[in-house]
């Protein structure tokens, strides 16, 4: 393990802890989805850094096994955020539904070794997610293109793990670091954005003065 290792291993941990609070104050459901996503990112950071700095053959199958839960279930994760912050919250039967797949499929990759079953699991959140971006290019387009980039790293730190091996494991962690705070940002604007109200205008303020009157 060198230096540049561990510090690439460390971008998620510390982008897991800014991301959660980049949300503090964005909607109740936008922001326990992203906080949600920022721990299970987080989990897999701290399994990475266990697996380099052992050699043991168990943390790194521990490794793995962690990396295929987090990357079928994180992204349904992030993909609700989108939802409760673009469209409204997801009623609670489908949002408890999603993440048991969710999480049935990050398992059931992880104790069969088939990468095939998480990469379903993302690419469905993933093609959620990228919806959801252009229903909202036109009414927010900043927040648009962040998800978009959250969509896309996504997609690239799947097919980097794809690889295998040290190298893949780094490259995994960095395009999910991109895509969580990607998701972060643009859940946190749009969720600030209706608690923004325009200022009265000294017309109105006037007007508001003779009627108390």
């Amino acid at each position: 393990m060198t230096v540049a290792d561990f510090a690439f291993a460390s971008v998620l941990a510390l982008s897991a802890i800014l991301a959660a609070i980049l949300v503090s104050r964005a909607g109740n459901d936008a922001r326990r989805y992203v906080q949600f996503a920022s721990a299970l990112y987080g989990a897999l950071s701290l399994s990475d850094l266990v697996a380099m700095l052992t050699s043991a053959s168990q943390a790194q199958m521990l490794s793995g096994a962690v990396a295929l839960i987090v990357m079928s279930l994180a992204p349904v994760a992030l993909a609700l955020a989108f939802a409760a912050s673009f469209e409204g919250p997801p009623p609670p039967a489908i949002a408890s539904t999603a993440l048991l797949i969710g999480c049935a499929a990050g398992l059931a990759a992880a104790m069969t070794g088939a990468r095939f079953i998480a990469m379903t699991s993302l690419f469905a959140s993933v093609c959620a997610i990228l919806t959801f971006a252009v229903r909202r290019r036109r009414a927010a387009s900043r927040s648009a293109i962040q998800a978009s980039v959250c969509g896309f790293a996504l997609l690239a730190g799947a097919a980097a793990d794809m690889t295998g091996g040290l190298e893949a494991q780094t490259s995994l962690a960095l395009f999910s670091a991109a895509a969580l705070l990607g998701a972060a940002l643009a859940c946190a604007k749009r969720s600030n954005f209706a608690v923004e109200q325009p200022a009265l205008q000294p017309s109105n303020v006037i007007a508001l003065v003779r009627r108390e009157r």
